[in-house]
């Protein structure tokens, strides 16, 4: 999906742990290039608090096409990742154990979508926490997810 983005992706980490899981297959490597690409992908990234991430994540912050927010995470969130591209595609993909490294033993759910009203909704959620995020101060949000 990042390797398809013409415009924009927006893409939230639930948790430190399916951050961190993602890190290591590459995800960042793959943000990084399309907001480097010919067409300048716009990237927004809500992640949650955590002193390495933010340290992870302090050279793309200098990168202009990339947008980075931190919320608080909480304790009652489901492990999840929510991706949206160029408003035409979303994946949801919701962990059982964020902890694992393997694919199959990881994951309990994910949904792929082209649908308009499905990618609508995500959008709306993702704009949703970005925008609190903005107005509260990043300590006082949580990913609901």
């Amino acid at each position: 999906m990042i390797k398809c983005a013409l415009n924009e992706i927006l893409i939230s980490f639930s948790t430190v742990n399916v951050f961190c899981s993602q890190l290591g297959k590459g995800i960042m490597e793959l943000l990084e290039k399309a907001a480097l690409s010919q067409h300048g992908v716009k990237i927004r990234m809500l992640l949650p608090m955590d002193d390495q991430i933010k340290e992870t994540t302090q050279k793309l912050k200098e990168q202009q096409q990339i947008h980075i927010r931190y919320s608080k995470q909480s304790s009652q969130t489901k492990p999840t990742i929510l991706m949206i591209v160029d408003n035409a595609l979303s994946l949801i993909i919701d962990f059982k154990d964020d902890k694992k490294q393997n694919s199959y033993e990881a994951i309990e759910l994910a949904s792929y979508s082209n649908n308009k009203s499905t990618i609508l909704s995500c959008t709306s959620i993702f704009e949703n926490l970005w925008m609190q995020t903005e107005f509260r101060g990043s300590t006082n949000v949580s990913f609901p997810l």
